[in-house]
């Protein structure tokens, strides 16, 4: 009761101040029906046991369709599940402007349509897409539906709607009568320059005015290269790299030309990224009022470009990060911390089986002495990292206590009971072509990372989060795909519809934000003034008695989700906003003093403003980023200083190309430094101008097994196999050379230990100590070569990998053996003291796995 009266007495006040003429602004009164179940009383979350913060109102609402996958052409049949998992979109936005956010939602089979679900306005959804026009001929033989983001293209106040497909996108023009016109032939011209979109399968579009002119433009992240995937040529065309794949269809820039047309100008800046672009999102990270563009890729390097105001955008990925993240599944852009600059979250993968480098919060911590952003990822420490199979993910304060909090869904192929996961991870390391379908391990109906539990992660204002999804009601265990936030009962609190794949969705609503209070913002660009008419790329600062909070409204951040275009803000106990600014896309300010909360007010771009924000950081101290997580501590160096260190070694290593200390100092200097990459173009550039060096070779493929723990892609096991699989064909060229070279053998036993024990790699390392052993004692006996301190490590290896392989006995008499040659060695006294084949087991898995860095400093060579 509390409740109501409390909305009811802002309405009155709303009217009043509306009634009253306030310059420059508009106040919309707000009263919804109360929906099928009350909310639950003004409670803490700590006490959320007694009451969920959200409940499970999808089929009271009216959500009744079941996605449906797509099929494509038979000849993909062994990995179909694969190919087919993702589609499942949805996008909010008012359009037909009647105060009441409705819902867009992709199918992805030939022949199913589209739904546009009108809000009712009572709790309830109908879905009218068939009389909008935007339901049928939209999944046909022109392609399927992947995702969908509202934008007013051309300024007309109202939301028209992009559909990303694999096929031929489509633009649908909003006539505002509560119709659609598809103008996809008069809006692009295809890969012939005739009317019509370019065939390209793309995953992700975002709306974003990337040049200031007032006009929305789009920009594309594509998948697939442009092939028509129901009807192959051949089927090579799957990602050629789990790491470095390059080999995607380009990502697209759409310019608007404010005639109803857009040319693709993404080659000619620069932002036709080839990779696997799974998600794109944009946010001005340094504060310069120009909205910077995020890739988040699969099977290689996510791509981060600033936008230098004048058109042009450069690329800073490594500035910015330091290091390659992989394995992007979603984007997303908020102050996790209030400090003023915009921080990232991507997804990623987390399971015990493939790969536990988990998603990524990425903290603006720093600038470099050029105002590059300097981004830390916080995210094992903030404990936002353990997402499952990460798919769509979202900022948002769900119980508007004043800090953002994180929604994010996860789960790949739930099927059938037995797992895919070890047939892909052994067929990695064959050396097969990975980029041709038919090539790849039969999925059946067998599951990958299915049945995931979604996670809803809560900040409690000091940048610790916990993760309370089954305790707050929003317990999903399909595979979620897209995360779309909005406000559809107009209470105050952000509500949240999981698209999942194949299956039905899950719409929840909100109640616990209502323990705080909170302020909405619709705002309205001023197209003459040079913003865009849904200001997109508008930055909002709310200043109130206890802190500052930052909004950036955006035009289709998230993997397959676009959440409410209005600009919420939780408050907690503040009852009154201090001070509101808003920098318009015009990069002009308006400024605001003493307003009331719990309200949602809309706002017009005034007329005549200023272009000074008083209240956006734009400069801050040029210190450096304390090190990035990983088992191997990363030193903290600015770039420049960093870039000189390795440039002199590398010059000493070209001066000295046979010299193994020299050559091993470097590639570790890199590892120190995170620079894998850096060290693996050195030596792969030195090993084509050398090739009979065998030193520079065994360097090269000593750096692929550095990489290995901060591995990333689909699957940690598969990223790590091609790691492997690149290491071992080197180290075959340098034993084919020359088998009695001692280096080589030992470096294939090494690669082979320290792999998972289900992959029966032990055999073959087993054959290789024993290997090494014999050439040891070949040399020895002939006096070519006397024994030396570092040949310990034969029989420290082969014992271990006769441990992993079961055989305790076999691996007591190699420690033994050892024990003889090198009487009171530490290590092989340590593993003679183990009482069973169990506890050794257990010993030499702890220390011999891939989640720990490999010992490949092989300047131990040169030990007496």
């Amino acid at each position: 009761m509390f409740i109501l009266m409390r909305k009811f007495t802002w309405i009155i006040i709303g009217l009043i101040l509306a009634m009253a003429g306030v310059a420059g602004w508009i106040v919309w009164p707000i009263f919804m029906a109360p929906s099928d179940a009350p909310p639950p009383p003004m409670e803490e979350l700590d006490n959320i046991a007694e009451t969920q913060a959200f409940v499970d109102v999808t089929k009271a609402a009216g959500f009744t369709h079941v996605h449906h996958k797509p099929y494509l052409d038979p000849k993909l049949d062994r990995i179909m599940s694969w190919m087919v998992s993702v589609g499942a979109a949805a996008a909010a936005g008012d359009f037909d402007n009647d105060g009441l956010v409705d819902l867009y939602v992709t199918d992805s089979h030939k022949g199913e349509p589209n739904h546009l679900y009108r809000n009712n306005g009572d709790g309830t959804f109908v879905d009218v897409a068939s009389q909008a026009g935007v339901a049928e001929n939209i999944n046909d033989d022109s392609g399927t539906s992947m995702d969908c983001v509202w934008g007013d293209y051309d300024n007309d106040g109202n939301l028209d709607l992009f559909v990303v497909k694999w096929g031929r996108d489509v633009l649908f023009h909003n006539n505002g009568d509560g119709t659609f016109t598809n103008v996809t032939a008069k809006a692009f011209r295809n890969e012939k320059n005739e009317q019509g979109s370019p065939w390209a399968n793309g995953n992700a579009a975002t709306w974003v005015d990337y040049n200031g002119d007032g006009l929305l433009d789009i920009y594309v992240g594509n998948y697939f290269a442009p092939v028509d995937l129901w009807h192959l040529k051949h089927t090579r065309i799957m990602h050629d790299d789990f790491e470095k794949a390059r080999n995607a269809g380009k990502n697209a820039l759409f310019h608007n030309n404010g005639d109803g047309t857009f040319t693709d100008v993404g080659a000619k800046l620069k932002l036709d990224d080839p990779g696997w672009t799974l998600s794109v999102g944009h946010g001005d990270i340094n504060n310069d009022g120009w909205p910077d563009i995020y890739c988040a890729n699969d099977f290689g390097t996510d791509q981060l470009f600033l936008n230098k105001g004048d058109g042009t955008f450069s690329n800073i990925t490594e500035l910015a990060f330091g290091e390659d993240t992989k394995k992007g599944m979603n984007v997303d852009f908020g102050d996790v911390d209030n400090d003023g600059w915009l921080d990232i979250y991507v997804t990623n993968i987390t399971t015990a089986e493939y790969l536990r480098e988990g998603n990524m919060l990425w903290h603006n911590a720093v600038s470099d002495e050029n105002g590059v952003p300097i981004f830390m990822d916080i995210a094992v420490e903030t404990v936002t990292h353990e997402g499952g199979w990460g798919w769509g993910a979202k900022f948002f304060d769900f119980d508007n206590d004043a800090d953002l909090d994180i929604m994010a869904v996860n789960g790949f192929i739930t099927a059938g009971k037995e797992n895919y996961w070890y047939d892909l991870a052994s067929w990695t390391v064959t050396g097969q072509d990975v980029a041709d379908a038919k090539n790849w391990p039969i999925i059946g109906d067998r599951s990958f990372s299915g049945n995931e539990a979604t996670r809803l992660w809560r900040n409690d204002g000091h940048q610790r989060f916990t993760e309370i999804a089954a305790r707050a009601g929003v317990d999903n265990r399909h595979d979620g795909r897209g995360v779309v936030l909005f406000d559809y009962d107009n209470d105050g609190d952000l509500d949240i519809y999981l698209a999942n794949q194949g299956t039905a969705p899950v719409f929840f609503r909100n109640d616990i934000g209502g323990s705080g209070h909170w302020l909405g913002l619709q705002l309205i660009g001023r197209p003459e003034a040079g913003s865009n008419r849904d200001a997109i790329g508008a930055r909002v600062t709310v200043v109130t008695s206890t802190g500052q909070q930052i909004r950036e409204l955006e035009g289709g951040n998230s993997y397959s989700g676009q959440s409410d275009r209005r600009v919420y803000f939780g408050l907690g106990d503040d009852m009154f906003i201090n001070t509101l600014e808003i920098r318009w896309p015009s990069r002009r300010v308006q400024v605001m003093h003493n307003l009331r909360a719990d309200k949602i007010i809309t706002l017009q771009e005034p007329a005549d403003l200023p272009k000074v924000a008083s209240l956006i950081p734009t400069d801050r101290d040029k210190v450096m980023m304390p090190p990035k997580r990983g088992a191997t501590p990363e030193m903290v160096l600015p770039p420049a200083e960093r870039d000189a260190i390795l440039s002199e070694l590398e010059a000493k290593v070209r001066n000295h190309p046979d010299d193994i200390a020299i050559a091993s100092k470097y590639r570790i200097q890199c590892l120190k430094l995170g620079e894998y990459d850096r060290s693996t173009r050195f030596f792969e550039q030195l090993t084509n101008e050398y090739p009979k060096i065998r030193n520079i070779r065994l360097q090269l493929a000593l750096t692929y097994v550095d990489k290995m723990p901060k591995c990333g892609g689909m699957a940690a096991i598969v990223c790590k196999g091609t790691l492997a699989r690149k290491s071992l064909v080197q180290i075959g060229i340098l034993i084919e050379a020359d088998e009695t070279w001692w280096p080589a053998v030992y470096a294939r036993a090494m690669n082979h230990l320290h792999w998972p024990r289900a992959l029966r790699h032990s055999t073959m390392a087993i054959a290789d100590f024993k290997r090494c052993i014999k050439l040891l004692q070949t040399q020895s006996e002939s006096g070519s070569k006397p024994v030396r301190s570092y040949h310990v490590r034969t029989y420290i290896g082969l014992g271990d990998a006769l441990a992993k392989n079961e055989e305790f006995q076999e691996a007591l008499a190699a420690w033994r053996e050892g024990l003889a040659i090198f009487p009171g060695n530490p290590e092989l006294k340590e593993r003679l003291a183990l009482k069973s084949g169990e506890e050794a087991l257990a010993y030499v898995e702890k220390v011999r796995n891939l989640d720990k860095q490999i010992d490949t400093d092989f300047s131990f060579l040169l030990a007496p």
